[in-house]
């Protein structure tokens, strides 16, 4: 699958990587709280929003370069970017997602191959009420 990042400020505006690993989860915030007499009191916050854990598989330097580029400016941004999984064969399912963690890099060491290695970051998607 080739997972599509845009954002009309960054730079690159667009970028297209492999997309090794995808995992979703629906969250629904709660909060606990426990009285002085022991009762513990959970709320539901009210609102669900979509995360997804992202291993990107970068083939070339320029790629990687063009992917920490374009997480350094969302991020200073402080906006949300569009997401699309599968580009290609989806493309109406987008999401408006920000940066859940910081990307880490594992390089990979493989003969006579391009791969440089990939990148494992969480995304999340806008929060919608309940």
């Amino acid at each position: 699958m080739a997972a599509h990042f845009s954002h009309a400020s960054a730079t690159p505006t667009t970028l297209d990587l492999s997309l090794r690993e995808m995992t979703v989860e629906d969250v629904v915030p709660t909060l606990d709280h426990q009285t002085d007499y022991g009762v513990v009191l959970t709320y539901v916050i009210g609102v669900r929003y979509r995360k997804a854990s992202l291993t990107l598989m970068v083939i070339t330097p320029a790629q990687h370069d063009q992917f920490w580029s374009f997480y350094r400016s969302v991020i200073n941004a402080n906006t949300r970017f569009t997401f699309t999984a599968d580009h290609t064969n989806f493309s109406g399912d987008q999401w408006s997602a920000k940066f859940a963690s910081v990307p880490q890099f594992d390089r990979l060491q493989v003969p006579g191959a391009r791969i440089v290695g990939d990148i494992q970051v969480e995304i999340q998607d806008v929060a919608v009420s309940l």
